[in-house]
């Protein structure tokens, strides 16, 4: 059996905007804010808590 690799791409500056524009208000904002200008992967992200996030 192989494992498949999938090929990624990271997000264009205006894509990045639209997704901020598009998830405003959201009540997983703050994660996708992360997501984005942090580089964090999904457990990475799902790993924290706001004390990690918000000081």
């Amino acid at each position: 059996m192989s494992i498949r690799q999938q090929e990624r791409r990271a997000l264009t500056v205006e894509e990045a905007r639209r997704l901020i524009e598009t998830i405003r208000g959201d009540r997983l904002e703050a994660l996708w804010v992360c997501a984005l200008t942090v580089g964090l992967r999904r457990g990475e992200l799902l790993g924290l808590s706001w004390s990690d996030v918000y000081r």
